[in-house]
């Protein structure tokens, strides 16, 4: 089993939606899956938790929010401190 954590925010019961794709794709990896919403709901056991709820040892954040949507959550992110990489 994997050991990091993933957020996915963004997070829809919507079976359409990438976001709803993510999640079952993390779970069928094993990886340790946490998901963020609008609406409060689940995915194959995750619970889509309501923004600003506090997680602990975040290594990714996935975002699955129109770039004009995501400004609210930017001090949110740098709070969970994923891990940060520098591609080149």
């Amino acid at each position: 089993m994997h050991q990091r954590k993933t957020l996915v925010l963004g997070a829809s019961t919507n079976e359409e939606r990438y976001s709803y794709l993510a999640v079952k794709k993390l779970l069928k990896y094993e990886f340790p899956v946490y998901a963020i919403g609008l609406r409060e709901g689940e995915i194959d056991g995750v619970k889509i938790q309501l923004p600003g709820t506090p997680f602990e040892n975040i290594h990714t954040v996935t975002i699955y929010i129109g770039a004009k949507n995501q400004q609210p959550y930017y001090d949110y992110i740098i709070k969970l401190a994923p891990e940060t990489r520098e591609f080149t």
